[in-house]
C-alpha cells in the first residue's frame, strides 16, 4: 500500500498495519548485531520514519469526518495520558517499555489526526506555501535560533520526552548510539500538509518519499553532530518542491507572501531580543 497514490482514500487497517510495522521496527532495531555506523543509523531512520509517516499519509488520506474525527483526537489524547501516567507509576524497564509505546501511539494519532482537521482551514491550495513558510520559520526560531525547544528539553525532560517519540538506530544494543526525536509539530505539520495536498490534488507519492528521504538525512545529521536542527523544512521542501508549479500565485500574492516572511521574521527576532534581556 505504500506505492498506491495517496490521492485515494486509504482504508483505517492501513494505518494500523503501519502503526504495527512502526512498532515491531522499534523493538528489532536496537537488537541487531550491527556496529552503529553513518549507513546503518541512515537506514535505520529511513525505515522508521517512513512507517511513522506512512501511518500519518493513511490518517490524512482517509475521508474527512470532523465528528469521529475529533472523537478519534480525544480518545487518543487519553491513551496519550495513559502512557505519560503509567511511565510515573512503575520504574520497571519492561513497564517503561509499554508505558513509551501507550504515549507513542497516542501522540500520533493526536498530531495525525490534529493535522488533519487544521488543513480544513486552508481553503486553497495556494494558502499552502503562506502556511508551510510561517510554521518553519517559527520552527526554525524556535529550534535553532532562540533554542527555546532545546531548552525545555533540559529544563522539562519529562514534558519534552511525552511530546516526543524516540527512534532508535540499528545496533544500540550492542554498543551506544544515538536516539533520535521527532516531535508532534513534526508529525501535525506532515498531516496537515498531506491532507491538504490530497484535497487540492497535488501530487503526494513522489513528493511523499522525497520527504521522508530528507527527514532520514536530517536525523542523521543530528546523529552525527549531536546537534538539534528544525524538522519542519524538511518536510516541507520534501512535501512541497515537486508541487511548486502547481501554486499559481500572482505576482501581488508573491509580494504579499515575501512581506509576510519578512514581518514574520522580525517579530521572532523582537520576541528573542526581548526574552533575552
Amino acid at each position: 500500500m505504500m506505492w498506491t497514490n495517496c490521492n485515494t482514500a486509504t482504508d483505517k487497517p492501513t494505518a494500523w498495519l503501519f502503526l504495527c510495522l512502526y512498532l515491531s521496527l522499534k523493538v528489532v532495531l536496537p537488537i541487531l548485531p550491527i556496529a552503529p555506523n553513518f549507513l546503518s543509523v541512515y537506514l535505520s531512520m529511513l525505515a522508521l520514519t517512513a512507517l511513522a509517516f506512512a501511518f500519518t499519509r493513511a490518517v490524512a488520506a482517509a475521508p474527512c469526518n470532523t465528528r469521529k474525527d475529533v472523537l478519534a483526537i480525544i480518545l487518543s489524547a487519553l491513551v496519550w495520558g495513559c502512557g505519560v501516567g503509567l511511565s510515573e507509576i512503575s520504574k520497571h524497564d519492561l513497564i517503561q517499555k509499554l508505558a513509551d509505546a501507550v504515549q507513542e501511539v497516542g501522540l500520533l494519532f493526536v498530531a495525525s489526526f490534529s493535522g488533519k482537521l487544521t488543513s480544513l482551514i486552508i481553503h486553497e491550495g495556494n494558502l499552502l506555501l503562506p502556511a508551510a513558510i510561517t510554521m518553519v520559520s517559527i520552527d526554525i526560531w524556535a529550534v535553532n535560533i532562540s533554542r527555546t525547544t532545546p531548552q525545555i528539553a533540559e529544563r522539562a525532560s519529562k514534558l519534552f520526552k511525552a511530546a516526543t517519540i524516540e527512534l532508535p538506530a540499528a545496533g544500540a544494543s550492542v554498543m551506544p548510539s544515538p536516539t533520535l526525536l521527532v516531535g508532534f509539530g513534526d508529525i501535525f505539520f506532515a498531516a496537515m500538509l498531506l491532507a491538504a495536498m490530497n484535497r487540492f490534488k497535488f501530487d503526494v507519492r513522489f513528493s511523499f518519499w522525497l520527504a521522508i528521504i530528507a527527514v532520514a538525512l536530517g536525523l542523521t545529521f543530528v546523529a552525527i553532530t549531536n546537534a538539534p536542527i528544525a524538522g519542519l523544512p524538511f518536510i516541507a521542501i520534501g512535501l512541497l518542491l515537486p508541487n511548486i508549479k502547481k501554486f499559481k500565485l500572482t505576482r501581488h500574492e508573491w509580494l504579499a507572501t515575501a512581506s509576510l516572511i519578512v514581518a514574520l521574521w522580525l517579530l521572532l527576532f523582537v520576541l528573542w531580543a526581548l526574552l533575552k534581556k
